[in-house]
């Protein structure tokens, strides 16, 4: 009995390291990350440039132009935010990462 209640505490107290839980880091292509600067960059010059505020009085004095921006930005995220999304589901991701290992491709059938 002793035995096992040894096991039990050893099992207990020894925690999980990062290579036991076996995270797996998202996959950021070099595109992604392009977009990802260029918005960073275009953020900051634009804050620098205005000051703080900016972009509540943005907002609040042109709504059609935010609006616009904010579609234009919806759009820019896509590509880093649907094919990880596609990756996950097992939707084919050919056109996003071709020479990627684990692409799946599409299946088409003959009629």
């Amino acid at each position: 009995l002793k035995t096992k209640k040894e096991e039990n505490r050893k099992k207990k107290k020894k925690k999980a390291t990062a290579s036991e839980t076996k995270i797996k880091m998202p996959h950021i292509d070099g595109h992604e990350l392009g977009i990802l600067a260029t918005v960073t960059g275009i953020y900051s010059v634009t804050s620098g440039a205005l000051g703080k505020g900016w972009f509540k009085s943005f907002i609040h004095r042109q709504p059609v132009a935010a609006f616009s921006v904010a579609l234009g930005t919806v759009g820019i995220l896509m590509p880093i935010v649907i094919p990880p999304i596609r990756r996950k589901l097992g939707l084919p991701t050919n056109q996003y990462d071709a020479g990627a290992a684990g692409t799946v491709y599409p299946k088409f059938t003959q009629t």
